[in-house]
C-alpha cells in the first residue's frame, strides 16, 4: 500500500466554481471522508482559476535525524517520477493551462497545480495520479539528489534564511528535529532506493 494512502491528505480547491464577480464571494467547506482525508473547498469567485493543493503533514521538523531531508527529496522526486518521464508531469499541466510547483516547509510537504477553473476536475485527478503512481528508481534519485543539495546549499548562503534560523533559534532552542543543518549531513547523500 503507498505511504500516501495510509496518511491523512488535505486537499485544498480554491476557485473550483469560479466565475466573474463584483465582490470577493467566499465560502469554505470541510468534509472528512471515510479513509480520513480532509478535503476543503474554498470558493472564491472572483477569479477563474483552481489551485489544487495537496498537503501532507510532514516536513523539516516532523522528521527523526536519521530521515533528515528526506520529505524535500520526495517533494522533488514524485514530479521527476511521473510516468517514468520527468517531464510528463509538467506536459500534462501545460496541456491543462496550468502551472505546478511543491513546497517542504518546517510542517508540511505540498503539491499544488493552478489552472483554469474548468479544468478543476482534471488538475485534481493528475495530482491523483501522481501520488498514487510514484515509483522512484535509482536513476531519479541519482538525478535529483545534487538538486535537492544545490537548493540546501543556496538557503544555508541566503542572509535573510540565516537571519531567521537564527530567530527561530532565539525563540524555539535548537532548529528542531529533523532540520536539516547542512547539506553535506543529508543522510541521503550517498543513498540507494535498492541493494
Amino acid at each position: 500500500m503507498s505511504p500516501f494512502r495510509r496518511i491523512a491528505i488535505p486537499l485544498l480547491v480554491s476557485g473550483l466554481l469560479a466565475r466573474p464577480a463584483a465582490g470577493m464571494q467566499s465560502a469554505i467547506q470541510r468534509t472528512v471522508l471515510d479513509n480520513g482525508m480532509d478535503v476543503i473547498v474554498i470558493e472564491n469567485h472572483s477569479v477563474p482559476l483552481a489551485t489544487i493543493v495537496v498537503a501532507v503533514h510532514n516536513g523539516a521538523m516532523t522528521q527523526e535525524p536519521r530521515d533528515q531531508g528526506l520529505a524535500h527529496l520526495y517533494e522533488h522526486l514524485l514530479f521527476r517520477s511521473y510516468k517514468g518521464d520527468p517531464l510528463a508531469f509538467a506536459t500534462e499541466t501545460f496541456y491543462l493551462k496550468g502551472q505546478f510547483n511543491g513546497f517542504t516547509s518546517e510542517e508540511v510537504v505540498a503539491y499544488y497545480v493552478v489552472v483554469p477553473a474548468t479544468n478543476a476536475v482534471k488538475g485534481i485527478e493528475l495530482l491523483a495520479r501522481m501520488l498514487r503512481t510514484a515509483r522512484f528508481s535509482d536513476r531519479d534519485l541519482k538525478e535529483e539528489r545534487p538538486v535537492v543539495l544545490d537548493e540546501v546549499h543556496r538557503a544555508e548562503s541566503d542572509p535573510e534564511r540565516a537571519l531567521a534560523r537564527r530567530a527561530v533559534r532565539q525563540l524555539w532552542g535548537s532548529p528542531g528535529v529533523g532540520r536539516i543543518r547542512s547539506a553535506t549531513a543529508c543522510p541521503f547523500r550517498g543513498s540507494r532506493w535498492s541493494g
